[in-house]
């Protein structure tokens, strides 16, 4: 019981800092391997200013990933939309056009999920814009008397059925460290009782969507079906 205990904090740990940390970081890397190619002199400085700020802030994010990690406290608390909206401005690449929309009435939710959801649009994001190549995406969060849905989609050129049979490896822990992100985003819904879907976008890309049951309770499977939501995302 104790080597299980060791190992589950181990995983969370993980996982907290793939889903923060390393995004900056392979950002940071990005912007230096452009730097490498044949660009007029004042974009390589521009993109030197950005690596060195993304290099700041993943040290930043390393500070408070370790800060939560010890303090679980909700205090003080900004609510998921505007953080959402945050994470669509300030944390993704310039390349990534970002919209936001929020649908029926935001209620406030356990600080847990909130977390989950915040991870999984921020994961979403950084592959529409590291691995799609997309330049806009479509992040829509609706509230239901019932449940809440996280819709992000892109324009990229990503594969839905080649990200399905990764989530499925992802059940078998068969994926290697370049899709431990994908495995993140679905562990974290099955772990609020939810689930996630892949498939391909209005706008032609990706759309990834995650349903969480109202109040949460772990264990429940397959709620989120391809008609559960009508998409805006033009």
């Amino acid at each position: 019981h104790r080597h299980q205990v060791v190992d589950d904090e181990r995983h969370r740990i993980a996982r907290e800092l793939h889903d923060s940390v390393t995004q900056a970081v392979l950002s940071a890397g990005m912007q230096l391997e452009v730097c490498r190619s044949d660009i007029p002199e004042a974009e390589r400085s521009e993109r030197l200013d950005l690596a060195k700020d993304l290099t700041r802030r993943a040290v930043e994010q390393l500070r408070s990933a370790i800060y939560a990690l010890n303090h679980s406290s909700d205090a003080d608390r900004t609510s998921l939309p505007e953080m959402l909206e945050q994470l669509g401005v300030v944390h993704m690449p310039d390349e990534l056009a970002v919209s936001v929309r929020v649908g029926g009435t935001p209620t406030e939710l356990p600080g847990d999920a909130e977390h989950a959801l915040l991870r999984i649009a921020g994961e979403a994001l950084f592959n529409a814009a590291v691995h799609a190549h997309a330049n806009r995406a479509v992040l829509r969060l609706t509230y239901r008397a019932d449940s809440v849905l996280l819709s992000v989609s892109d324009d990229g050129d990503g594969d839905p059925a080649r990200m399905r049979l990764i989530l499925k490896l992802a059940a078998t822990n068969d994926v290697d460290g370049r899709h431990r992100g994908l495995a993140n985003m679905q562990a974290r819904t099955l772990e609020l009782g939810g689930a996630l879907e892949v498939r391909r976008a209005r706008i032609g890309g990706i759309q990834i969507l995650v349903l969480l049951p109202l109040p949460f309770d772990s264990g429940m499977e397959n709620l989120c079906s391809t008609t559960e939501i009508e998409s805006e995302e033009s």
